[in-house]
């Protein structure tokens, strides 16, 4: 069932295809033209200056694909030799000349030769839905779906990360999958085609879609959030049991409401983050202590997937996956509110064996973690959920 927010974005979108139709002719004209000039029987006989961009050649195939077709799908930001040959400069070496990526060759020419051929592979298994081919091709994974979503735009979106495919999947409330790239464009695929009033939406339709009503993690932002947090290893960790109470009345009252001065909202998001992720080792740590017995392991997911819905994969003693999800605070045990996001609210109503794990006194030597299982089910009374995000409130003491 489509929530209330994603049916508005896709009514808004059908008014704007309306309106723009015009657009997208464009683009497919662009791609079309590009097809032209480069079929795919010609691409072998392709010389240097005809294939690199780097060489002022503004008609050369690698130019035109990432500067003319970047409307269609952005390649900027990547280096050249995601091309496989460039002309430029690389790391500290200044001195701008022809370069290639040593896997295709120990010569220019050999290269040049070497990745015309892989191209030509490809485009020939994009046109056969040779997928076995198409995963082996040595091509960079950013160029390779490139060239598939410009020659075979009715076949392949113009999506080009594996990390934004599990974005969108995640933002259209689709349960994760860990298949191939081609595998994850298909789910995509099967939502469009079986939500009425996106069926007649082209591929360069749903893509213009996607990128404008949700904007991916940038790879710099990734790269900020991959910092080292501290080490859980002499931590002494304590499962406390907590009896839920009634709520109480809610008040007007609201502590941070009532600090006087600017909060510094970035530097609040830094110690969040941090929190977060200590909470979450805290966890990891704890569990695998747990699992060792059954020669098991728990998966610390939300490092490589954060859109699965939980940060943790565990494991019950009979192998059955228990999915953990962790809040992280500094406070005390005892009376506990955080935040969960509308997705991470569906996720935990739908996703088999979810569990949240609230890890009080996170700051300290001496954390402790309440095993809280799944308060979303059955319309717990127990818990106020305050929107846009749920901020929760559970009333508890000892056992």
């Amino acid at each position: 069932m489509l929530s209330d927010d994603l049916k508005y974005k896709i009514l808004g979108f059908e008014d704007y295809l309306n309106k723009n139709k015009s657009d997208f002719l464009k683009k497919e004209s662009l791609l079309k033209s590009f097809i032209k000039d480069f079929p795919i029987h010609s691409i072998n006989s392709l010389t240097f200056d005809q294939y690199v961009i780097g060489h002022n050649n503004h008609a050369a195939f690698c130019h035109r694909l990432e500067r003319e077709l970047g409307q269609i799908g952005g390649m900027r930001g990547s280096t050249s030799n995601v091309f496989g040959l460039y002309f430029g400069k690389l790391g500290k070496d200044t001195i701008k000349k022809d370069r290639f990526t040593k896997k295709y060759g120990e010569t220019k020419e050999d290269a040049l030769k070497d990745v015309l051929n892989a191209i030509t592979e490809l485009l020939l298994a994009g046109l056969n839905d040779d997928y076995k081919t198409i995963e082996s091709n040595k091509i960079a994974e950013l160029f390779k779906y490139k060239l598939l979503g410009t020659y075979y735009p009715n076949k392949y979106l113009n999506l080009y990360s594996y990390e934004h495919l599990n974005f969108f999947i995640s933002m259209l409330g689709i349960e994760p999958n860990s298949g191939s790239f081609i595998e994850k464009q298909q789910v995509l695929f099967d939502f469009r085609d079986n939500t009425a009033i996106m069926l007649n939406w082209s591929n360069l339709e749903y893509n213009h879609f996607l990128y404008t009503n949700w904007s991916p993690p940038s790879e710099k932002n990734k790269l900020k959030a991959k910092e080292t947090f501290n080490d859980t290893s002499n931590y002494t960790t304590q499962v406390v049991e907590l009896e839920i109470l009634p709520l109480n009345p809610v008040t007007s009252s609201n502590s941070e409401n009532e600090k006087s001065g600017k909060p510094d909202y970035e530097k609040i998001n830094r110690r969040n983050a941090k929190y977060g992720k200590d909470g979450e080792l805290i966890v990891l740590a704890h569990e695998n202590e747990i699992l060792k017995k059954y020669n098991l392991k728990a998966i610390h997911t939300s490092v490589t997937d954060d859109y699965a819905g939980y940060d943790i994969k565990s494991f019950e003693a009979d192998k059955t996956p228990k999915l953990i999800e962790v809040k992280s605070t500094t406070s005390k045990v005892g009376e506990t509110n955080f935040i969960i996001t509308d997705k991470e609210l569906q996720k935990a109503k739908i996703l088999p064996n979810y569990h949240i794990y609230i890890v009080f006194e996170v700051n300290t030597k001496s954390p402790k973690i309440w095993k809280l299982g799944n308060p979303f089910k059955n319309d717990n009374t127990n818990i106020r959920l305050t929107p846009k995000d749920y901020n929760i409130f559970i009333n508890s003491r000892p056992k």
